[in-house]
């Protein structure tokens, strides 16, 4: 099923933030919409992720939310390739209802799921990068079933199935068109389910479904890159 894009943001808004321009890039339904923003005074660009439906709007759910970016940033090793992420609630209008919303700078480059191999493994440095990536998915996935504790959604949910989880198609994980101020550019930038909708798939602090299979899929992407970067 199919839905209309999502508006911009309205220039009269009770946002608790000076917006100067916005543009809706991306939707999950009625669930969900991604806004491409620019803050007054600021050089850089920022997504914004507002959570439309009622049941992942409130408070409790938006900590819920934070409680899990910031596990995620606290993991060794993965922790440094995943945005910071600052959380709040607010409507847009007087006539909404609040909703709860999450802002990441947003990185310019591409999806990894669009990249032909010729073209990701075509820089050194990223080839590295990538395999320090790789290393670190894996040994999170690990403790994250050994501890029952959250563990990030590599692949995202398009075509998961024909992958098999696979997350070299992953659409959550972006390869930025320049470094940022530390070199990297490799970026974990959201989940694509709701961090509640997870929930309800065996619990928060459970392995996710298909753990197993991701880290068999990147064991194999592994091999690959060390091969790519043997020649």
């Amino acid at each position: 099923m199919s839905f209309e894009k999502p508006k911009p943001i309205p220039e009269e808004n009770e946002l608790p933030l000076k917006i100067s321009k916005s543009e809706a890039s991306a939707h999950q339904g009625r669930e969900s919409a991604l806004t491409d923003i620019k803050l007054e005074g600021k050089d850089q660009a920022f997504a914004l992720k507002e959570v439309k439906k009622e049941e992942f709007a409130s408070i409790e759910e938006m900590k819920k939310s934070k409680d899990f970016y910031d596990h995620l940033k606290r993991m060794p090793g993965l922790g440094k390739f995943v945005l910071n992420t600052s959380f709040f609630s607010a409507r847009e209008t007087a006539q909404e209802n609040p909703h709860a919303y999450r802002i990441q700078k947003l990185v310019e480059g591409k999806r990894l799921d669009e990249l032909k191999d010729e073209e990701l493994y075509s820089d050194p440095e990223l080839t590295k990068q990538l395999l320090d990536f790789v290393d670190s998915a894996i040994e999170s996935l690990k403790k994250a079933n050994e501890s029952k504790e959250g563990s990030p959604d590599f692949y995202g949910d398009k075509l998961a199935a024909i992958y098999l989880y696979n997350p070299r198609y992953s659409g959550n994980i972006i390869i930025a068109d320049k470094p940022d101020e530390n070199g990297r550019r490799i970026f974990l930038v959201d989940t694509s389910r709701q961090v509640q909708q997870a929930s309800k798939i065996g619990g928060l602090y459970q392995k996710h479904v298909g753990s197993q299979l991701q880290i068999i899929q990147l064991e194999r992407w592994k091999k690959k890159i060390e091969e790519r970067l043997a020649k």
